[in-house]
């Protein structure tokens, strides 16, 4: 994985307010199963030299799911997640917003199943 430590910061505004969550990520396995990180933390943007970035108006469920993915190679939802829907959709936007067609396949399909039971 890589000693090297990236910190995400995930906002989103919600009816109680804006909700910012960091995210701590090893750099290695993110640029390698992310391209967009890849180009963002290794190829002079300011992230580079910071080594953070921040994700204006994602949802931070979403992008737990989004690193679990990136750690685990699956899609794992807590069984206590409320709106697992919402959830997939939000998982879905960041995927097709990085350029991952496979998990954003995943997610539509999850949401699927989700919605038939």
């Amino acid at each position: 994985m890589g000693a090297e430590i990236v910190t995400i910061t995930v906002e989103t505004i919600s009816d109680h307010g804006t909700i910012v969550e960091p995210f701590k990520v090893h750099k290695k396995i993110l640029c390698q199963k992310i391209p967009y990180f890849d180009k963002m933390f290794n190829e002079g943007w300011t992230e580079t030299g910071t080594q953070s970035a921040t994700l204006p108006d994602d949802d931070p469920k979403a992008f737990k799911l989004l690193v679990g993915w990136v750690y685990g190679g699956k899609i794992e939802v807590p069984a206590d997640a409320e709106g697992p829907i919402d959830i997939y959709i939000g998982l879905f936007a960041m995927a097709n917003k990085f350029a991952l067609s496979r998990l954003a396949d995943e997610a539509i399909e999850l949401s699927q199943c989700h919605d038939a039971s």
